[in-house]
């Protein structure tokens, strides 16, 4: 599946890009930096630092909510899913949709 590559503008001005693709009703996204993406989606500056090339998958579907998942540089899962809540992803990644 090809992802089409966007930019969000965080709250303090940073622009990150991230793969989108739309199958079936779900949005799934990718973004090469894990870190920046987390701290938008969270509002919270002061997670931990990832390891150079972590990235993070995930997918946003009506009812369902987001689920999101951190891969190392060989695409290794490192951590467990992170779940949040459907309209706060889409409410962060207004730009998107």
């Amino acid at each position: 599946m090809d992802l089409r590559w966007e930019d969000v503008h965080s709250s303090d001005g940073q622009s990150i890009s991230v793969g989108v693709a739309e199958h079936d009703g779900r949005t799934l996204l990718e973004c090469r930096d894990a870190a920046a993406f987390l701290r938008h989606l969270l509002d919270d500056p002061s997670l931990p630092e990832f390891a150079p090339h972590t990235y993070v998958r995930g997918f946003v579907a009506p009812g369902e909510g987001a689920w999101f998942e951190l891969f190392d540089a060989l695409g290794t899962r490192s951590r467990d899913p992170i779940r949040l809540d459907e309209e706060r992803v889409r409410d962060r990644l207004s730009e998107l949709w």
